[in-house]
């Protein structure tokens, strides 16, 4: 399965590349904005994307998913700090909230609860 995480914050990008190899993922990209995340994307498309909500002060990292998904299908987990440390929600779509900071264990519960968007899928996140 090949990964995709578009994290702006290298720290938190650095964790996410060693919780997912821990839970097994060999094939992980690695973007720090919306622009390198589609390029790859392009280059490799990914199974699973893992995205911060928000990619620096003005950017949604929804755009840049949506963007890939308009080219393949993926699955979708989404980070933020709008809920509370590894609390995860799930839409009706299967599109996956992980709350900040989480652990491996959040990570992994969160991409077992996240179904596969088709090619052309659009999501959206609401935080309510």
């Amino acid at each position: 399965m090949r990964l995709l995480i578009i994290e702006e914050n290298a720290i938190i990008g650095e964790d996410l590349e060693l919780s997912a190899l821990d839970l097994g993922f060999r094939e992980i990209m690695r973007a720090h904005d919306e622009a390198a995340a589609i390029e790859m994307a392009r280059a490799h498309p990914p199974d699973l994307i893992v995205c911060d909500v928000r990619l620096g002060a003005s950017t949604p990292g929804v755009r840049a998913v949506n963007e890939i998904l308009h080219h393949g299908p993926a699955a979708i987990v989404f980070l933020t700090g709008l809920l509370p440390g590894n609390e995860i929600v799930v839409d009706d779509a299967g599109v996956a909230m992980l709350g900040k900071p989480f652990n491996t264990r959040g990570l992994r519960e969160a991409i077992s609860r996240t179904t596969t968007k088709p090619a052309g899928s659009y999501v959206q996140v609401v935080i309510r």
